[in-house]
C-alpha cells in the first residue's frame, strides 16, 4: 500500500527566488499548520512576475518526472492536500495533469494564478485560462481573484460587482466543471469592504460573502498566502466555511502587517510574522 506521512501536503508551483511569494510563502504556513510537506517547484523565478522587469525562468519540469518516479518507487505518492498555485507554461500544467492522476484521492485546492487587477500577468500565452482546464476541472477548491474568474467563464468582472451576478457567474463555473467542486473568489469588494466570495455549503443562497475594512493599496502575494492558509485550514478537517473564515483572517493579519512597511517593499510579497504566530496558536489548540 501507498504510504502517506502524518498530514502532508504537496505544492506545485513556482518557486520565485526573492521575496514571500508562491512556495517561499506557502512552506512557512504549511510548517506553521504542522504539516509534512512535499513540493515540485516547476519553475525557478528569479523574481516574481509583477513588480520587476521580466524574470528570468527555469523550467524544471523534465527533472521533477525523476523526483516523481524516485517517490513512486519509494511509495510516496499520497497526500492530504495538493496545492496548485502558478505554474506559467503549457509544459508545467500538463506536468501537474500528470501528478492529479498519480495521486487520486486527495483534497486539491488550485489557485490559477494568471491575472490581476484586469490583466493577464506578462509572460502568458493569450489562451492561458483555457489550457488551466484539465487541472480545475480535478479541483476541490479553486481561489480565482476577480479577474481570473472574469477570464475562465469569458466575461469582464468588476470588483464591485453584485452579490447576484456573483453568484450567476461563479454558478456557471460550477457548472462548467460539473463536478462538486467549490470556488472562492478573492479581491471582492461590497461597499467599504473587501473579502471573498464563495460557495457556502450551510448558506440558505449557497453563497457567501466574507470581508474586512480595506487596507488602501496592492499587496503582492494575498492571494498565494490566502490559498495557502485555507489549505491549512481544510487539512484540520474544520467546515469549509469555518476554514474560509479563518483564511480570510489570517490573510488579513498578513496584510495589517505588511501595510506597515514602505509601499516600496510590497512587491517583495507579505510581511506574515503576526499571522504565523496566529496559525500556530489555534493549531495547538486543535491538537
Amino acid at each position: 500500500m501507498p504510504q502517506s506521512l502524518p498530514a502532508t501536503t504537496l505544492i506545485i508551483q513556482d518557486f520565485s527566488l526573492l521575496g514571500n511569494i508562491s512556495t517561499a510563502a506557502a512552506l512557512p504556513v504549511a510548517a506553521a499548520f504542522g504539516l509534512t510537506t512535499a513540493i515540485l517547484p516547476v519553475t525557478l523565478l528569479s523574481t516574481q512576475t509583477e513588480g520587476f522587469d521580466k524574470p528570468k525562468k527555469l523550467d524544471l519540469t523534465n527533472w521533477l518526472n525523476d523526483v516523481v518516479n524516485h517517490w513512486s518507487q519509494e511509495e510516496l505518492m499520497s497526500f492530504e492536500t495538493i496545492q496548485i498555485g502558478y505554474l506559467g507554461s503549457e509544459a508545467a500544467i500538463e506536468f501537474a495533469s500528470k501528478i492529479l492522476d498519480l495521486a487520486q484521492g486527495t483534497r486539491i485546492v488550485v489557485d490559477p494564478v494568471f491575472a490581476d487587477q484586469g490583466e493577464q500577468y506578462p509572460g502568458l500565452d493569450k489562451g492561458y485560462a483555457k489550457l488551466l482546464d484539465p487541472i480545475l476541472k480535478k479541483a476541490d477548491v479553486i481561489t480565482p481573484n476577480v479577474t481570473e474568474l472574469g477570464e475562465l467563464v469569458d466575461r469582464k468582472l468588476s470588483f464591485q460587482s453584485s452579490f447576484e451576478e456573483l453568484a450567476r457567474i461563479v454558478q456557471m463555473l460550477e457548472t462548467r466543471f460539473q463536478h462538486d467542486v467549490k470556488v472562492v473568489v478573492t479581491g471582492i469588494e461590497f461597499d467599504d469592504q473587501i473579502g471573498v466570495f464563495f460557495t457556502d455549503p450551510v448558506s440558505s443562497d449557497g453563497y457567501r460573502f466574507i470581508g474586512h475594512h480595506k487596507i488602501a493599496g496592492h499587496f503582492y502575494g494575498a492571494g498565494d498566502f490566502f490559498a495557502a492558509t485555507l489549505s491549512g485550514e481544510l487539512s484540520r478537517s474544520i467546515e469549509f466555511t469555518e476554514a474560509v473564515q479563518q483564511a480570510v483572517d489570517i490573510t488579513l493579519m498578513a496584510i495589517n502587517e505588511t501595510s506597515q512597511l514602505p509601499r516600496e517593499w510590497r512587491k517583495f510579497g507579505l510581511k506574515f510574522t503576526t499571522a504565523l504566530d496566529e496559525i500556530i496558536r489555534r493549531s495547538a489548540g486543535r491538537q
